[in-house]
């Protein structure tokens, strides 16, 4: 029986984001879909808290809008979404490769359905419902998906050499490769073997915890390639780590998570400017969140004191004079997961606290200062550390916060099929349950 003061959380945040999307996509061609994809996030959340009845009345929602729609990319999607939430509902491990006609076919499969030729009017369905599987945990929780892999593997060699593990459904087979191709790494530059883990981890933990783990405890001396400009060093560093850290937070041992902390600070110290280290501190943050709650509480500790000087100070003056939003969200999602690693760490109400600052330093910006991409974000962030807190805090902060947020405009190339703005929104809010996230 799920709880029953849970499953009510769920409902009152499901009829929050409905509200959000309905306010801000009226009249847009992505509303309907967006809507019905809101519901499936949904349907997965209730599923996973044993809520059946609840789960099951939001797909027919969803279903009743998307089943009669001919696109592709909805009827790839319906299907994905499907085989996630009954998974959950049979109370299966999340994730994992899908089985071959479930979910978006690869571009193997698509060939193979052509007789190995490739069509034109393929590109859109398949971009819209990769990027859609890619930017969601419910479709894709190990980020495996590559929207551009198609198209990027003509030019660039590693994505090419990705490509046959991208297609591959055989999780051993996945194994197998993965491990000649870390055999080949071993010669290659440091930034070129970085940008290759980054892109073959997420493979392996899609096939299995083996090679995993495998890979997991390497992460601290892979990410520790020096800083060099040109070379997208800031972005790969934080996704290994983060990838890392995240995987860790699921598991129950604990050997790997003190050598990523240590790898965290290093890299949160080596940071090319201040705007690069909010990013890294809040990205590498949230998954220790997660094992600060279930295993190491202690570790928060630890956390806080070799990062201390390292958040951003004083939000609600520091925040409001930047006038770039580039500039501006970084520190305020820093602010907030340092509010919640101070939390874990003994000071009790510090998360509270940060999200009013938070509100409070947007409002005196002017809130259409901030671009919409970046008020989702900052969105997504409150959600995040306010459920990794307490459900009753979630309960007030999430409502409040969304509901002053400027309009959520929708601008990407996939705006007729659903705002993925509000799908990141929606899930982030339907994952602030422990009983849905820790999977």
């Amino acid at each position: 029986m799920p709880d029953p003061a849970d499953a009510q959380c769920l409902r009152e945040l499901h009829r929050l984001m409905h509200e959000r999307a309905t306010a801000d996509l009226l009249g847009a061609a992505g509303l309907a879909p967006t809507l019905a994809y809101t519901d499936l996030i949904f349907s997965f959340a209730f599923a996973r808290i044993g809520a059946e009845a609840d789960s099951l009345a939001c797909e027919r929602a969803a279903a009743e809008v998307l089943e009669p729609r001919t696109e592709l990319a909805h009827q790839w999607l319906l299907s994905l979404f499907r085989y996630r939430i009954g998974a959950a509902r049979r109370d299966e491990p999340h994730g994992g490769i899908v089985p071959p006609g479930v979910g978006v076919p690869t571009v193997t499969e698509l060939r193979a359905e052509r007789g190995g030729e490739w069509s034109f009017e393929l590109n859109l369905p398949v971009y819209t419902s990769q990027s859609c599987a890619r930017a969601l945990l419910v479709l894709d929780p190990e980020g495996a998906t590559s929207p551009f892999s198609e198209w990027t593997k003509k030019a660039d060699p590693i994505e090419h050499a990705l490509s046959r593990l991208t297609d591959e459904r055989d999780a051993a087979r996945v194994a197998t490769d993965a491990v000649a191709m870390l055999h080949q790494l071993e010669s290659r530059p440091a930034v070129e073997r970085l940008r290759l883990w980054t892109r073959l981890y997420p493979l392996v933990r899609r096939a299995g915890r083996a090679l995993a783990i495998e890979m997991t405890l390497a992460v601290p001396n892979v990410a520790r390639v020096p800083y060099a400009r040109k070379s997208n060093w800031e972005v790969l560093t934080v996704h290994a780590l983060r990838d890392a850290l995240d995987f860790v937070s699921h598991l129950d041992d604990t050997e790997a998570f003190p050598p990523l902390l240590d790898a965290l600070g290093e890299r949160v110290r080596a940071a090319p400017g201040a705007i690069d280290r909010y990013d890294a501190l809040a990205a590498l943050t949230w998954p220790c969140l997660r094992w600060f709650r279930s295993l190491g509480r202690s570790e928060a500790a630890t956390l806080l004191d070799r990062t201390r000087d390292l958040w951003p100070k004083v939000v609600r003056t520091e925040t409001a004079a930047p006038r770039n939003s580039e500039h501006t969200y970084p520190r305020l999602e820093a602010h907030l997961a340092g509010a919640a690693v101070r939390e874990y760490a003994g000071e009790g109400g510090a998360t509270a606290r940060a999200i009013t600052d938070v509100s409070e330093a947007i409002a005196a910006r002017g809130a259409h200062q901030l671009q919409s991409d970046h008020s989702a974000s900052v969105a997504c962030a409150v959600a995040t550390a306010s459920g990794a807190i307490s459900t009753e805090l979630a309960r007030t902060a999430i409502p409040e916060f969304v509901r002053a947020l400027p309009r959520l405009t929708n601008v990407l190339t996939t705006a007729d099929y659903y705002s993925r703005l509000h799908l990141q929104l929606a899930e982030a809010v339907a994952l602030v349950l422990p009983a849905v996230g820790d999977w």
